[in-house]
């Protein structure tokens, strides 16, 4: 009865409308200190001593299998959706960052822009030769660059048609996103999303903003699981009945929140 009501339905991109199915297709190597296959060694290293096991992790996995010998590691930190990074400190390497680009770099490499407009998922690889205090987590002032992994995610078979369905029934569709909002738009334009140029950067709005355009934007992205819960809100706030899709432990606030959790 609840989904027969469903008047806006809040999708997910990966799983949802992507197929799930990472892979990394590119990866631009930008260091000075570190030759090509030292970086190999230094991205093996990184997610092999990381706990993450989320499609993009399993995607790094998958393309740096073959390496074998790695550095030791200390002190690791999980990939987190509301920090949108992780790290690992390497023996006599130093501390390695993976994480999305703008919130590592205020100016991020040139590589990462051209990938995003393909509607690829992007992370950049860092290093910084400070330690990560486990009780006050922050970046450090200054990284050094190293990597750009470019990440292709297809678009799941039928994907457009059960949009045009839904729009054909009145019910308003928002895609709420942990990734860059022009990787959003991007994929959400390759599936036949008809409003793919109404996004906002989710990272630069305060929460009293977000919840003023929640009804009006329809892709989010950078979004963490506080403001997903609170896009929710607003919308039933504002009488709608909602539908939330998620597959990760960072949609759990908002499927919890929605009308009707798939």
């Amino acid at each position: 009865h609840t989904l027969a009501r469903v008047g806006t339905i809040c999708l997910d991109t990966t799983g949802t409308i992507t197929e799930g199915k990472m892979k990394v297709e590119q990866v631009y190597y930008l260091s000075r200190k570190f030759d090509k296959k030292q970086l190999d060694k230094i991205i093996t290293s990184y997610i092999s001593n990381s706990q993450d096991n989320n499609p993009t992790a399993r995607a790094i996995r998958n393309k740096f299998s073959s390496i074998k010998r790695i550095h030791k590691a200390d002190n690791i930190i999980p990939f987190s959706s509301d920090r949108k990074w992780g790290s690992v400190e390497l023996n006599e390497v130093g501390t390695v960052f993976v994480g999305a680009p703008e919130i590592l770099f205020d100016n991020p490499p040139k590589e990462v822009a051209k990938a995003q407009a393909d509607g690829a998922r992007v992370l950049v690889v860092a290093i910084s030769d400070k330690k990560i205090d486990n009780h006050n987590i922050e970046l450090p002032a200054k990284l050094q660059k190293l990597a750009v992994l470019e990440i292709t995610d297809p678009i799941r078979s039928g994907a457009g048609e059960t949009l045009d369905y839904l729009r054909s029934q009145n019910v308003d569709l928002k895609i709420i996103s942990g990734d860059n909002p022009i990787t959003v738009s991007k994929i959400a334009q390759k599936a036949g999303f008809s409003d793919y140029e109404n996004y906002i950067d989710c990272s630069k709005v305060s929460n009293d903003d977000l919840a003023d355009l929640a009804t009006e934007v329809s892709i989010f992205g950078r979004v963490s699981p506080a403001q997903k819960k609170l896009i929710v809100q607003t919308l039933k706030e504002a009488g709608r009945t909602v539908a939330m899709t998620g597959d990760g432990v960072n949609d759990i606030l908002a499927l919890r929140e929605a009308d009707c959790s798939i």
